[in-house]
């Protein structure tokens, strides 16, 4: 696992002089051009090691080559394609190894190819030399081409099979859309391709978000595309790949078709309503955020490019209207959809009668809605606290309730605050599916003439995994941990395991966090190696996949390689809740004892923005370990989780604690 270096600037003046050499002159008296100097030579061309020229094979496939050099600078990485014919007309496979920012650990010569048809191909690679100034790198030629034979697939899983969209179906710019796949017996994750041409020869320019944990991705474009080709793999536990999928063809382009305008629900046509009050209506096929425009007006044919409120971009099939918004009296209302930067139809309009809502005693006024926690975790409820300005009125007061956003909804419409009380709480308010990415919106309120609200994040649960070690050597096992944003859920989330390399790091495939709890440690095995070895893992959710977004790795190193130096080990709490002005010790352990001076780990700890941690705490010289201790815990309404971290010159560690 890798922290984040400590760092300090340097500043300092230059004094620019100038100063007059002599310069010799040529034929006329004209000055001699200064001779630009010759680019650095590229480095030699690799040497094909494996497989043999002609060899028939059966996937995962090895391709191995010999290291270059040059004195010129070191190797910064190595490219290797494979063809379907010797001219590389078509490359059907490819890929890359780099150079490891840890000096001790050389660039790979080796990777591992799978998910080609039965058949014959070529393959070749090259060495890309880092030069540094205005050229930066230069290439080697291109090895000599060998050719293997492929017989079999191995143990590859099934292919997928998509089962939306239709092929040649068209969406509009900024439309966004889900692409579906059958899950496939075997399969660890899926690998999502996406191409401009159908023969997906690399580069694949249109990948953007390769690695999915689960059988759905979202896509979109911010521009017109002729033609958009899918194809997804489904990958096992070993990385070995299945044949792609049939081909999936869309089109990006504002001609697309568009649904027909939704149908209002309510108020119904002819019906009086007091404010505040719904419009409700049906959701379009694809439902967008934002995603809908609500237009009313006097004027029963909406004449004139605006009438007397229209919302825009509307982010859900119903609006909660305050009377800021509507005064009293006699409209027609009306709806469209918006599909990315095209507009649908308007909906027919519909008449209605706006009368003020119950009357509500003098100085009585909401005060605010607040969200207790503010984000709710991949589907975890939360609740809210809506709260008057002083004790409510005899028969309690009456405050209607409103999410702005689909994957947010409050279990009513309305609560009432007893009388005599200054708040009440509402829950749950529940949420999901939480968005790759998350979404943000509001929780409302409106009582009497005033409304408040709140933000409300509906998150990926996935923080992350941390690693005991940031070097081990081969064949020793090693400690992760996987860490949610807050407790697991009632089922309990499974959270999956990718290793570059399962011959030298074998993490369980999948590690499960229980229903209530937010982490979960699992043992890693490792093999033996001849030269240290940098292998990363990564982690991730049907909810959470992404493009190494929650990476960790580790260096395998043979045996007798220098002790690497001391790096965060474990960050442990002495209780795992505690009462609002209650107090916790951590603990933080290092992999080997302190150097000279002590190590110094930052930390970091925080509730709703109010710090609860120490900055830092250092590690005697020659210790392993030190403790510290957290601020008085702050007054809370709900039970929050609150994130504790830790972080060395090498590496970081993550633990949590309640307070409620």
């Amino acid at each position: 696992m890798h922290g984040i270096k400590g760092g300090y600037f340097l500043a300092a003046s230059l004094a620019l002089v100038m100063s007059f050499v002599a310069v010799a002159a040529g034929s006329g008296g004209q000055p001699k051009p200064t001779p630009t100097p010759p680019p650095p030579a590229g480095p030699p061309a690799p040497t094909l090691v494996l497989p043999a020229s002609g060899a028939s094979l059966v996937q995962p496939i090895t391709l191995d080559w010999n290291a270059v050099s040059n004195p010129n600078g070191p190797i910064g990485s190595y490219t290797w394609q494979v063809g379907t014919t010797s001219a590389f007309t078509k490359i059907i496979a490819s890929g890359f190894t780099d150079m490891d920012p840890d000096a001790s650990v050389p660039t790979p010569t080796a990777d591992k190819v799978s998910g080609l048809p039965n058949g014959t191909y070529f393959w070749r690679v090259k060495a890309t030399q880092l030069v540094g100034g205005a050229q930066g790198s230069v290439d080697s030629a291109w090895s000599a081409v060998r050719s293997f034979t492929v017989t079999g697939l191995g143990a590859a899983p099934a292919s997928p099979v998509f089962s939306t969209p239709a092929t040649n179906a068209s969406f509009h710019v900024r439309e966004f859309f889900n692409i579906k796949w059958s899950a496939v017996a075997g399969a660890h994750y899926y690998l999502l391709e996406v191409d401009d041409e159908p023969s997906f020869s690399f580069p694949l320019t249109l990948t953007t978000n390769a690695l999915t944990f689960g059988t759905q991705a979202e896509a979109g474009w911010g521009n017109a595309l002729a033609n958009v080709y899918y194809r997804v793999r489904a990958v096992s536990a070993d990385n070995v790949r299945s044949l792609p999928s049939a081909t999936l063809n869309v089109h990006i382009t504002n001609a697309a078709p568009v649904p027909a305008a939704p149908a209002l629900v309510a108020p119904v046509a002819g019906a009086s309503v007091s404010l505040p009050f719904f419009f409700d209506w049906s959701d379009t096929a694809n439902p967008q955020v934002p995603g809908y425009d609500l237009d009313v007006d006097t004027d029963p044919n909406f004449a004139g490019s605006f009438g007397v409120l229209l919302l825009s971009g509307v982010t859900r099939s119903d609006d909660m209207i305050t009377s800021d918004l509507l005064a009293p009296g006699n409209y027609f209302w009306r709806v469209r959809a918006l599909h990315g930067e095209v507009p649908g139809p308007w909906s027919g309009g519909r008449a209605i009668t706006v009368t003020a809502g119950p009357a509500t005693p003098a100085g009585f006024d909401l005060f605010a809605i607040i969200a207790e926690p503010g984000n709710g975790y991949g589907g975890n409820s939360t609740q809210a606290r809506v709260m008057l300005n002083q004790p409510a009125p005899a028969g309690g007061a009456l405050v209607t309730l409103a999410s702005d956003i689909p994957q947010a909804q409050v279990p009513s419409k309305t609560v009432t605050i007893p009388a005599g009380k200054t708040d009440v709480m509402v829950s749950p308010v529940t949420t999901g599916p939480a968005p790759s990415n998350g979404i943000i919106g509001v929780l409302r309120a409106a009582y009497g003439k005033g409304w408040q609200q709140s933000s409300l994040g509906v998150l990926p649960i996935l923080f992350g995994i941390e690693l005991s070690n940031e070097s081990v050597v081969g064949g020793t096992s090693f400690t992760g941990t996987a860490t949610l944003q807050s407790a697991a859920p009632p089922g309990g989330i499974t959270v999956r395991l990718v290793s570059s390399d399962t011959s030298l790091v074998r993490p369980p495939a999948t590690v499960f966090i229980p229903g209530g709890a937010t982490d979960a440690d699992f043992t890693i095995a490792t093999s033996a190696v001849s030269v240290p070895t940098r292998v990363t893992i990564d982690p991730g959710t049907e909810s959470d996949s992404g493009v190494h977004q929650f990476q960790v790795s580790v260096v395998v190193t043979p045996p007798g390689s220098p002790t690497p130096p001391p790096s965060l080990s474990s960050l442990t709490l002495s209780q795992s809740a505690i009462p609002a002005g209650g107090t916790v010790t951590g603990t933080v352990k290092l992999t080997s004892p302190a150097p000279p001076g002590g190590a110094v780990v930052s930390l970091q700890g925080s509730m709703e923005g109010q710090v609860i941690t120490p900055p830092s705490v250092t590690v005697p010289a020659g210790s392993v370990s030190a403790t510290f201790t957290t601020t008085s815990a702050p007054e809370v309404n709900a039970p929050h989780w609150v994130f504790i971290g830790a972080r060395s010159a090498h590496s970081m560690g993550r633990k949590r604690a309640s307070s409620g």
